[in-house]
């Protein structure tokens, strides 16, 4: 019945405008209806229903006596499919072209929709970190907070938008206040079911969770991924309680608590397998023989990260290859299998050689060097490695802030 519906629909939209003119009426409800139609229909792909909503805009664009609130509901049904395939660019280019949306006239009627409209357009830009133009958009947006009925959820969602644009451009005090003001306006909102407020709530937990992650802040980041599991339990998407302890785990290595560590990347391994991905079952499994080092137990971790290793190969990400091979060269350092490592070291800068710009060395791997160059009384080379592994070190805090902060890009729950 519903592809009835929804095949009559896009004829009427793009063989009979005036007929089709005449069935959308002024209020706000039919054009929700239309929406609804299309949006409900579980049969339709995204392709579909982005070029149902296109045609109702289009066919609501020639109108002479332009509705406002049927253009923003069609525009704001258009942007949010469009979201959830990651359509970005052509988010942010529609939404330049928009039939100007400065002359809107804001009432409490619309203001709403108005609202997330562009936060679809807010979170497009922070995709492409495009952080002036989200900036601008949340600017505008702030003040219409206290001249009109803003719903919570609405306000919320503005609030976790400034909270990811701070903290993507360094401000992260300032992002983690809009993050926790976030969850508390989600936590107040009456048009929320219990189900949708323990999502939104555990969403913004993990976000506090991966700035804190970012900032090396490993006290703070277990706090905030364990509240954020705590908070939305069996809700949670099993991929997503992976990664939440996949770094809870890292953490723990960072504060040497190998014992938790082992615990929490096993669990995150397990996890892994069961939502089939090998790729989370590798880097939980580099995790887990990270922390049988910690423990002494390097034989057993050089066996666990071999598989790591293997699957790196696989996917050809050269830069976990590298990563591993260190880690394995400092296990076999630990059990004075010096040749062993030193094989790990040629692999990985080999590898370095081929990638080129793609890959960086690792202060493990100068760390192992300097260690067997050393032991081989090749002190030169020694020295050479000794002055990379200090550079690198001072460099290593801001470089992994950079390249977590991509992490920061979790999709934003509409």
């Amino acid at each position: 019945m519903k592809r009835v519906l929804f095949t009559t629909l896009l004829v009427s939209c793009l063989i009979s405008p005036l007929v089709f003119s005449v069935q959308i009426s002024s209020s706000q409800s039919k054009a929700n209806q239309l929406v609804d139609l299309i949006k409900d229909d579980t049969s339709l792909s995204s392709a579909n229903k982005i070029t149902a909503y296109e045609a109702l805009l289009n066919k609501e664009k020639i109108k002479e006596d332009l509705n406002d609130i049927a253009t923003l509901v069609f525009n704001e049904a258009l942007l949010v499919e469009m979201l959830k395939v990651g359509s970005y660019v052509e988010i942010t280019t529609l939404f330049k072209t928009f039939i100007p949306l400065e002359n809107v006239n804001k009432t409490n009627e619309n203001i709403n929709i108005y609202v997330r409209l562009l936060r679809s357009a807010i979170n497009a830009y922070l995709m492409l970190q495009k952080y002036d133009n989200a900036k601008k958009l949340i600017a505008e947006l702030q003040p219409y907070f206290s001249l009109y009925d803003v719903t919570d959820v609405n306000k919320a969602h503005v609030f976790m938008g400034a909270g990811q644009l701070n903290v993507r451009t360094g401000k992260y005090k300032d992002g983690v206040s809009m993050l926790l003001l976030a969850m508390q306006t989600f936590g107040k909102s009456s048009s929320l079911s219990e189900e949708n407020k323990r999502k939104k709530i555990s969403t913004t937990l993990s976000y506090v969770g991966h700035t804190y992650f970012t900032l090396g802040d490993y006290k703070n980041a277990i706090k905030y991924y364990e509240k954020s599991i705590d908070k939305a339990g069996d809700l949670l998407e099993p991929l997503d309680i992976t990664i939440y302890n996949h770094n809870i785990a890292l953490s723990q290595l960072e504060l040497f608590e190998w014992e938790q560590a082992l615990n929490t990347a096993t669990l995150a391994s397990q996890q892994a397998k069961d939502v089939g991905s090998d790729v989370f079952v590798a880097f939980a499994n580099e995790i887990i023989s990270r922390a049988k080092h910690g423990l002494g137990k390097s034989t057993e971790a050089i066996k666990i990260i071999d598989g790591s290793i293997g699957t790196y190969k696989k996917i050809n990400d050269t830069q976990r290859i590298i990563e591993a091979l260190a880690y394995e060269a400092e296990f076999h350092i630990s059990l004075g299998n010096w040749d062993e490592a030193k094989k790990n070291t040629i692999e990985a800068y080999s590898i370095l050689a081929i990638a080129k710009s793609q890959a960086k060395p690792t202060i493990e791997l100068f760390k192992s060097s300097f260690l067997i160059e050393e032991k081989n009384n090749n002190f030169d080379k020694a020295l050479l490695y000794q002055k990379q592994l200090t550079k690198l070190k001072e460099e290593d805090f801001e470089a992994k802030k950079n390249a977590r902060r991509t992490t920061l890009n979790v999709k934003f729950r509409a």
